[in-house]
């Protein structure tokens, strides 16, 4: 008997279609520029520590894959980013100069769902000797 033959008795329940529940992270696309689509936004704490973090998941048209970001909110330059990304994709008046990040955050998370944008993914090394690398974008 073959190896083809052998594998044909998988050919009834055969799915290539994946089965894991979680997209694949940002760092899975390599660097470059991207349409996205907002799928989905969380905002939650990471199950280890506890830190705050805004989750999206982003639809890369190019690939009609899935990918996770999460904009880590555990000091002001995480919030600084977070409140940046979010008036650049249309929330000024939520988190904009003068505004309670906190409050304007509750009231965009619900809204992100929808928003299609083009940006840059880099991954940039890390500051620290052994530390991991990490993907932002811009």
């Amino acid at each position: 008997m073959s190896a083809i033959d052998k594998l044909k008795q998988f050919d009834g329940e055969y799915d290539p279609t994946p089965k894991n529940q979680f997209a694949a992270s940002i760092e899975s696309l390599v660097d470059g520029e991207y349409d996205f689509e907002i799928t989905a936004a969380v905002l939650k704490e990471s199950k280890d520590q506890g830190i705050p973090l805004l989750e999206l998941e982003l639809n890369v048209k190019q690939t009609n894959t899935d990918v996770q970001y999460a904009i880590f909110l555990n000091n002001q330059i995480g919030v600084n980013i977070c409140g940046q990304t979010l008036c650049t994709l249309g929330f000024a008046e939520l988190v904009g100069q003068g505004k309670k990040f906190s409050a304007g955050l509750e009231k965009a998370v619900p809204q992100l769902p929808g928003i299609r944008f083009h940006g840059k993914k880099v991954t940039k090394p890390s500051e620290y000797p052994g530390g991991k690398s990490h993907a932002n974008l811009y």
